[in-house]
């Protein structure tokens, strides 16, 4: 085990012979639980790399990657909801940040991430006044979109 130069916490590691291994890793079974170990000496297990970079850097609800909840999160937060991916998101937000729409921390932005999201920006507009609450049009066009989105993935 060791921290590569990224950052990143890198190490070899064997699954529970009772994981859902084929759900999990490409591994082939009997390596990934390590049955397969004849060295001792040899780290038994399937390589991963777990990087802690993000959760570091990522202030969450700032889709827009300025340092602040506000206002301007709200269009990239609705276009990271409507993205299929982070690549899609950066083509139309290069310098926005994808995981900070992830505000529930769930792996990905989703449905779920909206009542929090709006939290965050209620509670940054407490502590600022050039921050308007959502309006009703706007929640309309999130959800619109949203459901949009996933129509598309079925």
């Amino acid at each position: 085990m060791g921290i590569n130069e990224h950052g990143q916490i890198v190490a070899v590691g064997i699954l529970s012979p009772d994981a859902p291994i084929e759900s999990l890793t490409q591994w082939p079974r009997a390596f990934a639980t390590g049955e397969d170990c004849i060295d001792p000496e040899w780290p038994c297990g399937i390589p991963f790399i777990l990087d802690t970079l993000v959760l570091e850097t990522v202030l969450k609800g700032d889709v827009s990657n300025d340092s602040f909840v506000n206002n301007l999160d709200i269009t990239p937060f609705i276009a990271a909801l409507a993205a299929v991916d982070e690549a899609a998101f950066l083509l139309t937000f290069p310098e926005g940040s994808y995981a900070a729409a992830d505000v529930d921390m769930s792996g990905q932005p989703n449905n779920l991430d909206i009542t929090p999201f709006i939290s965050l920006l209620a509670a940054a507009g407490g502590e600022s006044a050039a921050v308007p609450e959502p309006s009703s049009i706007a929640l309309l066009a999130l959800a619109l979109m949203v459901s949009r989105r996933d129509a598309k993935r079925r």
